[in-house]
């Protein structure tokens, strides 16, 4: 019997911002979901950078893509200040 080969495929997504909102400090992080039927799931986030309102961040998330309907999937970022 032959044993079955499977390669997993991912896409790095790489994020930033710029001029996200805020008065006083923020230490904003992304979390990035995918979507699909049954709603939003999150399969990642990023580092949390201090004092930055247009963080380029160094942290990818991995988006598996093992078909080509998984590549097509919607993609979510929500951006958060870690002190609050």
């Amino acid at each position: 019997m032959a044993a079955l080969e499977h390669s997993f495929r991912y896409y790095q997504v790489m994020v930033s911002a710029q001029c996200l909102p805020g008065r006083l400090r923020i230490d904003p992080l992304a979390v990035v979901f995918t979507g699909g039927p049954g709603g939003y799931g999150e399969v990642g986030r990023t580092e949390k950078r201090l004092n930055s309102w247009n963080p380029q961040f160094a942290t990818s998330v991995a988006l598996p893509a093992d078909s080509d309907a998984e590549r097509a999937v919607d993609v979510r970022i929500d951006f958060y200040n870690k002190n609050v």
